[in-house]
């Protein structure tokens, strides 16, 4: 087995609103992310359980575990997937692994698994900068 075998992506359960996880694998000196995501609907809390394990299942079957191999999460978020304007955004961290380090590489990847999708992205909103203490070191 080798971990090019693995689909980069993979958006399980049908509906229209997902929550993914960035998952980073290591084996046999071999790196390589992806990403799975499950439908919110059928998960009352602990989504992100029902996706590593959904993952670990996955890898499981290769033998990918017994041979040393090795699953760290790198974050994640929400997405909204359209299908009647075949749309794909990405938006807001994962409420327990936060929001991965590079939204615009998982954007890519899921445009490249979806190619007659339009994909977008954002991260979580920035803090209003009204509600800042003023500057200290200022001379008013």
């Amino acid at each position: 087995m080798s971990l090019a075998e693995i689909a980069d992506v993979r958006l399980e359960g049908g509906g229209v609103m997902f929550q993914y996880l960035l998952l980073q694998l290591e084996w046999d000196a071999e790196r390589r992310t992806i990403v799975r995501g499950l439908n919110y609907q059928p998960y009352v809390g602990k989504i992100e359980e029902q996706i590593v394990k959904s993952a670990r299942e996955e890898l499981g079957e290769n033998g990918f575990f017994e041979k040393g191999g090795d699953l760290q999460i790198g974050g994640g978020g929400s997405v909204a997937f359209n299908l009647y304007y075949e749309n794909i955004t990405l938006f807001g961290s994962n409420p327990t692994y936060g929001m991965e380090e590079d939204r615009d590489a998982v954007a890519k990847m899921i445009e490249s698994a979806y190619p007659e999708h339009e994909v977008s992205w954002y991260g979580p909103e920035p803090p209003d900068s009204s509600s800042e203490p003023p500057d200290s070191n200022s001379k008013e």
